[in-house]
């Protein structure tokens, strides 16, 4: 599914467990019970309710419509009135392994590099209708987590029309309010807005810390001017070295203030003071101080290291923007007056040379409470483009509008800027006179290395590619030995329109934008990029002409000799003549081709996460294939066969060490004869896979291995290694390499080439395994690629369609190369806080010497008691000091095993699983297990030396607990959630009215109900076990008050039975299932408001315990409302029968 523009909608595809049609009738909701605790800002949810009408709540919302809503929890891509009268889906997928949370680490990976998904919750509302039908609307909503307890959720907007006649929101809501966010677009913009730099997607950290840096901060550059504010309440004058744009008015200047804010003309306040028709930047305006310590300072710049922060930090948000001025100013731990904690925070002006300004407003550690009044925001002579940022003083670090905690934007001047791959042409670009198929000679400012060649000029070729030699050509033609670089060879011309231009940089705005894509795509954040060519054919067309064309190539050069190449395409048709995108080298050890069908699938494709671009590094670090040096030894096993090698240092994998392997012709290794003619499933070996399938050498190809210690493959290795681990400081010692050559598949479809490579250090301590892939046809018969161990702990298989993808696909960066680390300390990922050792042979991560070790006696266990969701973890450290490791270990039940999350060993476990013991006593019911190790004594032995564990633990829940209204008795469902202390356990009790005793219709909107109308309440119990327990009505009763212990009260229930005093109290069901039900006419209480408040006592009853549902006594004892000092108003026509009561929500 493609937008307008040809460009892939950014939707999940639906993973292998997707629950499709889960919600079917108008306005209707489904309940979901979620796998892991979902965290929304400092809120925990074990459940969800999907509604059709486009949001997800934690309590039900049965609405067929928008309605604006206040203290509730909800997420809401785009909450309208939906439907499927005639087409459409909803559909919803949970998980924690598999293609699912694989597609949640890349995609959040594009955005926030580094990430890696734990959980991840996709709802869909697919082809759904408007109503009334106004077309179809696609969307999505992911809410994604990981093991550091961070949560963000995603929309993902496919085709939305851009007329809808209701009401309709896109956004967040919460409890609080404060963190209430809208996205502020037009409808039929959704589908193209975005605040992550990806059109289509809107991300929002709702849980955890911060991901990424600590905090958003730009650093201090070289001309940083520093305690330029030295007196309580004073302003400096500031003159700017370039005009600033903003609403409409230039300044060239500006003045400022102690107190957290910029003017342009002098204000001197020595507090916030509320203004109005005055242009104020003011990030936190209040009463600052520097008595005891603190620091203003500002900086200004036009090129340089803040330049290029500027660049790099817009880019995140706006790919593609080039900063030419920056202007920073920096209230650093700063005082409020009177002190009450430090406070850091910043004000960032950057402009581009189209005339755009943005203003950032960076937030450090703010403290929660300022007895002053304060300000942040914008304001301007008009008034009208206000803007305050509306949060709480505390919520300054971690709320944003563009996905970025901590740091909120605003464009205050120029067109509205729109993300693009494209490098701009600069006027001092050269626009070459071109013949047809004529190509450029440019003298290169700087060398460019080019795999291991250093070039100092190019040709420049009309046809779309770039050589360092002249190549006559009229259009495409296959050459396999010349060093090239094609964005898009093909036959080019510019009869009717076009221009081609070229233009080298080694400063300015180019430079800029150069450095920001190789840090983003390159994970290199130490890169400065020093020249940079780029050549752009805009608008030029095809032979014969098709339509416009329009793309571009980008070199980029760094220090020690690092090499870049950037591929960028614009829209552009199907081209009718043959053509290539990609690049090759002369000895064709170096070649990649864009895997595309047609021209106009270039602008969908990318390597890097940003459609219309590919990245490539190309300086001689990474050559990908390592050379076949001529001490190489060919291989020659027969068909199916093996050729055994004696290994020259042992190779370390997942904790075994071997001395020799065994190369198959058919594409993998093993470590003991393995005799198989193609791929074959088997699962109690250890094997390494590059490409295990049915290969021959009938008609062509060459297999070979070499080893060694010394030389270029081990100076290669080592830079290969630190290149796709940085910062390991690795240093190989022994390499082994496997090549297959051009070798066959059975049946013949073509030339195969692939390669496996083996590395250690020189202990044998570390161990990597590389899998690096050529051009590859599609093979018909089954294969796989990957790794797996003798006892299945460990293995993997490269997720792709078909081995042609092998050459595009990559875990670290660069298309056909697959790399892992496979020593035993490797797979165990210990934490900062662990040191990988072995002890007695086993390996384990203890405890970091200058590491803390809390709670040593028990190891420093934590519970989690949430309903029914109950966990208890360990520090995998202390257990591994003490003779434990995560695989000695289970619970009650054997089976039940811990799993190593984040250096601590977790157990889950619920009610009647992992051998749980309940037991009920009169206050309360207990779930007990324990944590236990593995014995390795055999039955006859009389004596045991082994050490073993036994931690006994429990959850906690009390039975009897109190709900009320939260507010006046509305028709709105209410939610008490329980939160004990200790390893106390917690659920949840709703209360929810119905307007009919079916229980199918919740109350909802505005509703008013006449005196004698009937209600009925539901009091529901989620979180525990529905087979084990039943829920009690002991009380219930209502107040005029919201108080629920208020002296005046009017009794519904009493000790489990209808209150014989009201006859219209009616208990339908009680003590028999997790609901209990009752109902009862409206009424007033006399000479008070027409509202009133309902609470309700409850317990848990335990089923097995005993009879839940007691019988209750009809009768009436006939006495009246004398006893009461005030008195509800009776029932009868006789008395207000016209009264109305309106529940508003």
């Amino acid at each position: 599914m493609t937008n307008s523009e040809g460009l892939p909608w950014p939707l999940f595809p639906p993973g292998p467990g997707v629950v499709s049609h889960a919600v079917t009738s108008d306005g209707s909701i489904t309940f979901i019970q979620l796998s892991q605790p979902l965290h929304y800002f400092n809120r925990v949810y074990n459940q969800l309710y999907l509604s059709m009408d486009g949001f997800l709540s934690f309590t039900p919302l049965a609405y067929d419509a928008y309605v604006r809503l206040y203290n509730t929890d909800i997420i809401a891509p785009l909450w309208t009135d939906l439907d499927i009268y005639t087409r459409g889906n909803v559909s919803y997928e949970e998980a924690t392994s598999g293609p699912l949370l694989q597609t949640a680490t890349d995609e959040m990976n594009r955005m926030f590099p580094g990430f890696s998904a734990s959980w991840v919750f996709v709802a869909t509302w697919e082809k759904m209708e408007f109503e009334p039908d106004a077309g179809e609307v696609t969307f999505q909503v992911v809410l994604v987590s990981d093991v550091q307890g961070r949560t963000f959720i995603l929309m993902n907007y496919g085709p939305i029309p851009a007329v809808n006649p209701e009401p309709w929101k896109a956004g967040l809501q919460t409890q609080d309010n404060y963190e209430n966010f809208t996205i502020q677009v037009p409808l039929g913009s959704l589908s193209t807005s975005t605040n992550v730099g990806k059109p289509g997607c809107w991300a929002f950290q709702v849980s955890g810390a911060t991901f990424g840096s600590s905090w958003v901060l730009f650093p201090p550059g070289p001309a940083v001017v520093s305690h330029v504010v030295t007196s309580d309440g004073s302003n400096k004058r500031i003159q700017l070295i370039q005009p600033l744009q903003y609403f409409g008015r230039s300044y060239s200047q500006l003045y400022l203030s102690m107190d957290g804010f910029l003017s342009f003309t002098p204000l001197a306040y020595d507090a916030y003071v509320q203004l109005y028709s005055t242009d104020i930047i003011a990030p936190l305006w209040t009463d600052l101080d520097i008595y005891t310590r603190g620091n203003v300072s500002y900086e200004e710049d036009t090129s340089g290291p803040l330049l290029q922060t500027a660049t790099d930090e817009m880019n995140r948000m706006f790919p593609g923007f080039s900063a030419s001025w920056v202007f920073v100013a920096t209230w650093e731990k700063m005082e409020f007056e009177p002190d009450t904690g430090e406070v850091t925070f910043q004000a960032v002006l950057v402009s581009d040379v189209q005339g755009r300004t943005f203003i950032l407003m960076n937030y450090g550690p703010i403290p929660a409470v300022n007895p002053e009044p304060w300000m942040a925001g914008l304001q301007t002579q008009e008034n009208y483009q206000n803007m305050t940022i509306q949060v709480p003083l505390g919520s300054l670090s971690t709320s944003t509008n563009v996905g970025i905690p901590g740091r909120w934007v605003f464009q205050v001047a120029g067109p509205t800027f729109v993300p693009t791959t494209m490098f701009p042409v600069m006027p001092f670009a050269i626009r070459p006179p071109f013949f047809d198929g004529g190509s450029l000679l440019v003298q290169l400012d700087q060398p460019f290395i080019y795999f291991g060649s250093s070039h100092t000029q190019l040709f420049f070729a009309m046809d779309g590619f770039l050589s360092f030699e002249y190549i006559p050509s009229d259009g495409f033609s296959s050459l396999t030995d010349k060093d090239m670089i094609a964005p898009l060879w093909t036959d080019i011309d510019t009869y009717s329109r076009g221009v081609i231009t070229c233009e080298q940089a080694t400063s300015g705005p180019l430079l800029h934008l150069a450095t920001s894509a190789v840090r983003r795509y390159f994970q290199k954040s130490d890169f400065a990029a020093s020249w940079v060519f780029v050549g752009t054919w805009d608008k030029v067309e095809f032979e014969p002409d098709v339509g416009e064309v329009t793309f571009q190539v980008v070199l980029i050069s760094g220090v020690n000799d690092a090499s870049y190449v950037l591929m960028n395409y614009g829209k552009m048709p199907g081209d009718l003549e043959p053509w290539m995108a990609g690049y090759m080298t002369a000895d064709n050890a170096n070649h990649f081709i864009i895997p595309a069908t047609s021209t106009s699938d270039l602008r969908k494709t990318t390597n890097v996460g940003m459609p219309g671009r590919w990245a490539f590094e190309v300086n001689a670090a990474f050559r990908l294939f390592f050379p076949v040096l001529p001490a190489a030894v060919r291989a020659a096993p027969s068909d199916g066969g093996y050729t055994q090698v004696q290994l020259t240092q042992p190779f370390s994998y997942f904790g075994r060490d071997y001395t020799q392997l065994y190369l198959s012709i058919d594409g993998f290794l093993s470590f003991e004869p393995v005799l198989f003619d193609g791929y074959r499933p088997i699962s109690n070996k250890d094997i390494i896979a590059p490409l295990w399938t049915d290969i021959d050498t009938y008609t062509r190809g060459n297999i070979t291995y070499q080893q060694a210690t010394s030389g270029p493959l081990i100076k290669q290795a080592t830079a290969e290694i630190r290149q796709m681990y940085p910062g390991s400081h690795f240093t190989a010692a022994w390499v082994f390499v496997g090549t297959w050559e051009k070798v066959e598949f059975e049946p013949d479809v073509g030339e195969v080439t692939f390669q496996v490579v083996l590395i250690s250090d020189e202990d044998s301590d570390v161990s990597f395994i590389l899998m690096t892939y050529g051009q590859i046809p599609n093979d018909p018969k089954a294969w796989m690629a990957g790794y797996q161990t003798v006892d299945s702990a460990y293995q993997f298989r490269i997720q792709v369609d078909s081995t042609a993808d092998l050459s595009t696909s990559s875990n670290v960066g660069s298309p056909g190369r697959w790399a892992f680390r496979v020593d035993a300390c490797g797979v165990l990922n210990c934490t900062a806080n662990e040191v990988c050792v072995a002890r007695s042979g086993v390996y384990g991560c203890a405890c970091a010497n200058n590491g803390p070790r809390f709670n040593p006696d028990n190891f420093d266990a934590t519970e989690s008691c949430v309903g029914t969701t109950r966990s208890v973890s360990v520090s995998r450290c202390q257990l591994f000091e003490a003779g434990f490791t995560a695989e000695d270990l289970h619970l009650n039940d054997f089976s039940c095993r811990g799993v190593a999350q984040d250096g601590r060993v977790v157990f889950h476990f619920d009610d009647n699983t992992c051998g749980t013991i309940l037991e009920v006593n009169s206050t309360n019911f207990v779930y007990k297990n324990s944590i236990q190790s593995f014995s390795t004594v055999g039955p006859r032995s009389v004596v045991s030396r082994d050490n073993w564990l036994n931690l006994t633990f429990s959850c906690v829940y009390p039975l009897i607990q109190s709900i009320s209204a939260p507010m006046t008795f509305q028709a709105i469902n209410s939610v008490v959630s329980k939160n004990l202390p200790g390893t106390e356990g917690t659920y949840q009790i709703h209360m929810v009215p119905y307007s009919d005793a079916s229980f199918t219709r919740p109350l909802s909107g505005t509703v008013t109900l006449q005196v004698n109308d009937q209600v009925f309440i539901a009091v529901v119990v989620d979180g525990v076990d529905s087979q084990v327990f039943s829920t009690v009505l002991d009380n219930c009763w209502a107040t005029p008050y919201n108080d629920p212990n208020s002296y005046m009260r009017w009794d519904l229930i009493t000790e489990e039975c209808p209150n014989p005093k009201d006859g219209t109290v009616q208990l339908l069901l009680n003590g028999h299932s997790i609901s209990s039900h009752f109902s009862f006419r409206m009424f007033t209480f006399t000479g008070l408001s027409n509202s009133f408040h309902l609470h309700c006592r409850v317990h848990l009853c335990w089923v097995n315990g005993g009879q839940c549902a007691l019988p209750c006594d009809d009768d009436d004892d006939g006495d009246g409302d004398d006893e009461h000092p005030f008195v509800r108003r009776r029932r009868s026509l006789d008395f207000h029968d016209s009264t109305s009561i309106s529940m508003s929500f």
